[in-house]
């Protein structure tokens, strides 16, 4: 690590530091990555995507699953009685609902076409919790890592969701639940 990133992460560590200690209502800090270059990406904490939505657990159980089986992701997780469904090693494909990986994943500012240059894994993972009998709430969490098809022996890049895929469950649910009415 050069003496410029160190002074760097150790800015970054010591101001989040500083901001957890405060308390308070104040929406949560940034979390910084910094990516090969140097370049920032900022990424609020609390990034997961949430759904409230006017219809029993059980339902909304149902269109996730559907959800998840349109974008072709096969569950390593199924777990009906604390609402946890997702795959927590998804190799991504290239190309999703033909749109490429990129518009889902950010891994860094000097990366594009991401998945034609190495391997995206994801963990996509959902969580339904009943709020009251006729209505839930759905939270997925994403996260990434991408390794490079070079045959270099660096670590696998942390990679941001875009909020496509999370957008795209979303309304999924939504239009699976309207069709059940």
């Amino acid at each position: 690590m050069t003496p410029r990133r160190h002074a760097l992460l150790s800015t970054l560590l010591f101001a989040g530091a500083c901001a957890s200690a405060g308390g308070g209502l104040e929406p949560p800090p940034d979390r910084v990555v910094v990516t090969d270059n140097g370049t920032p990406i900022r990424q609020m904490v609390n990034d997961d995507a949430r759904l409230a939505v006017n219809a029993p657990r059980a339902k909304v159980w149902r269109a996730l699953i559907g959800a998840y089986s349109d974008l072709g992701i096969v569950p390593t997780v199924a777990d009906e009685a604390s609402g946890t469904y997702g795959n927590r090693g998804f190799t991504f494909p290239s190309r999703l609902h033909d749109r490429p990986s990129d518009d889902y994943f950010s891994c860094g500012s000097s990366l594009s076409n991401i998945g034609s240059s190495g391997r995206l894994v994801a963990s996509v993972e959902s969580q339904v919790t009943a709020v009251s009998d006729s209505e839930s709430m759905v939270v997925t969490r994403i996260s990434a890592r991408y390794r490079s098809n070079a045959g270099t022996s660096s670590n696998a890049l942390e990679c941001s969701t875009r909020g496509a895929l999370e957008r795209y469950l979303q309304i999924d649910i939504k239009r699976r639940l309207a069709m059940a009415g």
